[in-house]
């Protein structure tokens, strides 16, 4: 009689995979972090992929600027090695409240399919799925788009942001996405000074930079990977009221000069 399956892999405890190929997944992981919620942004769950059931979270300023604004759209990917995380963690939620406030943007942030269950290219996969969501809600001309999507949205100007390998996502979604249109640039690349991974971050930015891309690299100083994400209302974060010129010039960047823009492929 042989062994029985021991665990060769452990994610955190959520993911385990044993000797004998299977797969477990922790339902009841709880992430330690409470949800941030100042309450200048409101939020919304909606189902973009019916055979796979995977949801999105749409985010938008509580109070937007004026009724005569529409809102540009920023897509928002998790991280978490591809393998765990969600739009519900609370970290995740508490940075898209964040970005859609001080922005002042529609933020959609989507689920996707997770490895080891499944492998890559299905999180790109869902990541085009979502995206293929919203042209088609844009698309809709007899209401029956989404009620936040219907007015007040102006999906000529949609960017894409991602945290960890939720920056990688993002980058390659906008690279797909770039046929047709303006390209993979201007680009803004933010680290963390004691990042684990700085030295792909910095091999990432010198690469773009020898294409010619149009790139911006931020460094925060003593700070770790995810520290945005995990700590969006931080006084990190908050740098520039201290920061605050920063976010108004990240937010202008949104209005005047767009940073990974695409045009909404054809569906």
């Amino acid at each position: 009689m042989g062994s029985l399956p021991h665990v060769v892999e452990d994610c955190l405890g959520i993911v385990q995979v044993f000797s004998d190929g299977s797969i477990s997944r922790s339902e009841n992981f709880k992430v330690p972090i409470k949800v941030q919620d100042d309450g200048s942004a409101v939020w919304k769950d909606c189902l973009f992929d019916k055979k796979h059931n995977l949801h999105l979270r749409l985010y938008k300023p509580r109070s937007p600027p004026s009724p005569a604004a529409d809102l540009p759209v920023l897509f928002f990917f998790h991280g978490g090695g591809f393998c765990v995380g969600s739009r519900t963690w609370p970290n995740c939620h508490s940075c898209c409240l964040r970005l859609a406030s001080a922005l002042q943007v529609l933020v959609v942030a989507p689920d996707y399919r997770l490895a080891p269950e499944h492998r890559l290219p299905a999180a790109m996969d869902d990541a085009m799925s979502s995206v293929k969501w919203l042209q088609s809600q844009a698309l809709l001309s007899d209401g029956g788009a989404d009620d936040w999507l219907r007015e007040g949205v102006d999906f000529g100007r949609v960017f894409v942001v991602g945290d960890s390998s939720g920056g990688n996502m993002a980058h390659h979604l906008a690279v797909e996405l770039r046929r047709g249109s303006p390209g993979l640039e201007p680009v803004r690349v933010r680290v963390g000074g004691s990042e684990v991974m700085k030295d792909r971050i910095e091999e990432y930015s010198k690469r773009l930079k020898e294409m010619g891309k149009e790139i911006e690299y931020v460094e925060y100083q003593g700070e770790q990977h995810g520290f945005f994400t995990n700590q969006p209302f931080s006084q990190v974060a908050n740098k520039k009221r201290s920061r605050e010129q920063q976010l108004e010039v990240l937010a202008l960047s949104y209005k005047h000069r767009p940073s990974l823009q695409f045009m909404l492929p054809p569906s």
